[in-house]
């Protein structure tokens, strides 16, 4: 999960550094969504795609992405995601199941704290 600055050049950047830096048999998705607005994603997995996009509508928080990945580990692909020059923060690379901590604004505005891990 991570902050970036432009959705539409950060998906496909982020779906082939990822794909291309773990074996030939991860299953992955990348998805960006905000509240009410519309969910984008890339990935070779249906189930990994909509467990994203899934967690994204949830989150909704605007320039964020998740990245699941099914048969690699996260640090691996760590470096690739970290070296799209649109990423600003990664927020965690775990296999471990994670909380999201949101502040809302007054406009409905979302945006993420943190995450515990």
């Amino acid at each position: 999960m991570a902050h970036e600055y432009t959705v539409s050049t950060l998906l496909v950047t982020a779906a082939l550094a990822v794909d291309h830096c773990c074996s030939p048999l991860l299953l992955f998705t990348v998805v960006a969504a905000a509240a009410g607005r519309k969910v984008r994603f890339d990935g070779n997995s249906r189930e990994l795609i909509e467990l994203a996009k899934m967690n994204a509508i949830a989150i909704g928080a605007g320039h964020t992405f998740i990245v699941f990945l099914d048969g690699g580990f996260p640090v691996n692909c760590l470096n690739a995601v970290k070296g799209v020059p649109e990423v600003c923060r990664i927020h965690c690379a775990t296999s471990n199941p994670t909380s999201v901590v949101i502040a809302k604004t007054s406009d409905d505005e979302k945006g993420i704290m943190g995450v515990i891990d």
